[in-house]
């Protein structure tokens, strides 16, 4: 037979699709239907992180790009996979009122199941509704209406997720971590993980050997929030004329990681100049501050790991 490019073409696509893994590729597409995929990683429990796959109508979903990077599970390396499954206009709550109108509460609903990719074996399973307002207390004329309420958000089911996958993780949502070590404040050397946006600061690198905390060995978690431009002080002159001082924000709060207690709470400031005492002409103008360094809460955060 003689090949033309369209033949060679055709051939070339065939023989990509014998050469993918059928493990990795067709059975977790289809495993919210059933399928395990043997060759997935063993799901360990006392484990702190587990790679984790979420699947909604047998596609990966949008919500996989919010997962903590270390919880990102890939076709090569993952051990537990969650099925998203979204049902629209569920209804909450139905209001019947003395003059013979309703409001019926409707929202989304999302039900996320977790499982042992390996053996299909079902972890947790859990459902969300989409925010709703409340019936009001009374209605002004006979009717029957629908109050719809919102969709799920990734935010809504972050905590109950990261609890599953990556506990330590969700120690500044509010879930807690059985497994780390018990906090004793009398203990003279305490370990600390320090997390922004969900993943390790790279503060940790700046912290004493001692404290540096492991996924297997730690008491504390500090969570670090920045904001930045953050309005100082805003300075009027008598020629009508402003100068605003804004900087960088650093809130960190420290939790004892096995019961979720919060430790200590901080803010520090970036250095910002002060306004000028004149200015030459009627303008609006912002200074501009540092962003917050480790050099500025070191001293605070080792009085809580130090003594």
């Amino acid at each position: 037979m003689k090949l033309n490019k369209y033949n060679f073409f055709q051939m070339f696509i065939a023989l990509c699709f014998l050469s993918c893994d059928s493990h990795l590729v067709t059975p977790l597409a289809h495993f919210c239907d059933g399928e395990i995929v043997e060759s997935a990683h063993e799901y360990k429990p006392m484990e702190e992180i587990h790679k984790l796959i979420l699947y909604e109508k047998n596609e990966r979903s949008d919500w996989n790009t919010n997962l903590p990077v270390e919880c990102q599970g890939k076709y090569s390396n993952f051990e537990l996979v969650g099925c998203i499954e979204k049902t629209d206009d569920v209804e909450i709550e139905k209001c019947n009122y003395p003059n013979g109108g309703t409001r019926t509460r409707k929202a989304q609903k999302v039900t996320i199941t977790i499982f042992e990719a390996k053996t299909g074996k079902q972890i947790d399973s859990n459902n969300f509704y989409g925010h709703v307002d409340n019936c009001p207390q009374t209605i002004p004329s006979i009717t029957d209406e629908v109050i719809d309420g919102d969709n799920v958000s990734y935010d809504q089911v972050k905590g109950w997720v990261l609890n599953l996958v990556a506990p330590v993780l969700g120690v500044c949502d509010g879930v807690i971590v059985e497994s780390a070590q018990a906090y004793n404040p009398e203990a003279s050397i305490h370990k600390i993980i320090l997390y922004e946006n969900n993943e390790q600061s790279v503060w940790n690198t700046n912290l004493p050997e001692e404290c540096h905390g492991t996924y297997t060995d730690f008491e504390l978690v500090g969570c670090i929030e920045k904001t930045n431009n953050v309005e100082i002080e805003k300075c009027d002159y008598s020629n009508g004329g402003t100068r605003t001082r804004k900087t960088q924000r650093v809130t960190i709060t420290i939790f004892e990681a096995k019961t979720g207690q919060q430790i200590a709470s901080n803010n520090f400031y970036g250095h910002v100049d002060n306004c000028p005492q004149t200015i030459p002409s009627i303008s609006d103008e912002v200074i501009n501050g540092d962003n917050v360094s480790y050099d500025q809460i070191k001293d605070w955060l080792l009085g809580y790991l130090l003594k």
